[in-house]
């Protein structure tokens, strides 16, 4: 009877969430003001499901999701405020609706889950940038080889040059001594 009457609110709700989801998905806040109206207007939509049916405690995975575009979306202190405020939410709200030790049971697989991916994606978010500073630092490596053989063939021709130059002295200050030998030679 009762849950049969809350059904289009239900119904109603859901597709708010989806419609949120799906904007958010086509539109991205570029201001940081707008994602946090965002994530609170979708909890919203999660806290009126579940005060519609508080049995109905399956509606906490909602949270799932936003947890993970909250790792997306922000970083530090405020990705973990809204974690925690999502963890406070479901806790607190199944605690209100069904006591401490049933509240907490039934919501502490879901709060382990949004504490979970945005901690997932904060790690990716780490690996990505330490995989691109080592490319930029393989990047400039390759740079300074090039660059640094360079500079030895450079220096090889030099030395090259050196030793023909040092040769061509040697051979020109013996045939000049020989001829100024012979020289002498001659008109003695």
């Amino acid at each position: 009877g009762a849950v049969r009457d809350r059904l289009p609110l239900y119904v109603s709700l859901i597709l708010v969430y989806l419609a949120l989801a799906a904007i958010a998905v086509v539109w991205p806040a570029r201001r940081p003001i707008w994602r946090h109206l965002y994530l609170a207007m979708q909890s919203a939509v999660i806290l009126a499901m579940l005060a519609l049916n508080p049995q109905m405690d399956l509606v906490l995975a909602f949270f799932l999701p936003l947890a993970y575009q909250a790792g997306y979306l922000f970083t530090g202190r405020t990705l973990w405020g809204w974690v925690a405020s999502f963890c406070l939410a479901m806790g607190g709200s199944l605690v209100f609706y069904r006591g401490l030790l049933e509240g907490l049971a039934y919501s502490v697989a879901t709060i382990a889950g949004t504490i979970l991916l945005p901690a997932f994606v904060t790690v990716n978010r780490e690996i990505e940038a330490t995989r691109s500073a080592s490319q930029s630092m393989l990047d400039q490596l390759q740079h300074t080889h090039e660059r640094l053989q360079s500079y030895a063939s450079q220096a090889e021709e030099l030395a090259a040059i050196e030793e023909r130059n040092r040769l061509a002295r040697d051979l020109h200050d013996s045939v000049s001594q020989l001829i100024f030998g012979m020289t002498l030679t001659a008109h003695s």
